[in-house]
């Protein structure tokens, strides 16, 4: 014989049984939304780190085609690092390729600081004025 007892328990644990179900879908949705929230969010965040390195290579380029065209063609990790804000390891790190890249040359003065010679050529628009006056 079933006592009210027991039929309360057995309401109770189907109750439970519901609860801990609809927590489960619930949860499920929830990661359902969770993930593609994550992985857009994480998108982003490559996104705008991508955009930050690309503006950082843009402003060392400009500060050293600047300071090549002011200084005829020589430059100083020291006066590279200061117009960058690079530590002197990582204005020396970029100096080292640039003078890879254009074949420059090293001077060494007496007090042992390196400056990296770039050739310049001459300024085309000059030459082609000069042409013109000429002829």
């Amino acid at each position: 014989m079933m006592t009210f007892s027991k039929v309360s328990d057995l309401g109770d644990s189907s109750l439970d049984s519901l609860q801990h179900q609809e927590a489960r879908s619930e949860a499920f949705l929830g990661a359902g939304f969770s993930f593609p929230m994550l992985a857009a969010g994480g998108w982003m965040l490559w996104g705008l780190e991508k955009k930050r390195q690309k503006q950082t290579q843009e402003k060392l380029q400009y500060s050293f085609y600047k300071q090549l065209k002011a200084e005829r063609g020589k430059i100083t990790v020291l006066r590279f690092a200061m117009e960058t804000h690079l530590s002197a390891k990582e204005a020396k790190q970029y100096l080292d390729l640039k003078a890879q890249e254009f074949n420059a040359a090293y001077e060494i003065s007496d007090d042992g600081d390196v400056s990296y010679c770039f050739h310049l050529l001459p300024n085309s628009d000059k030459h082609k004025n000069k042409k013109r006056l000429k002829g």
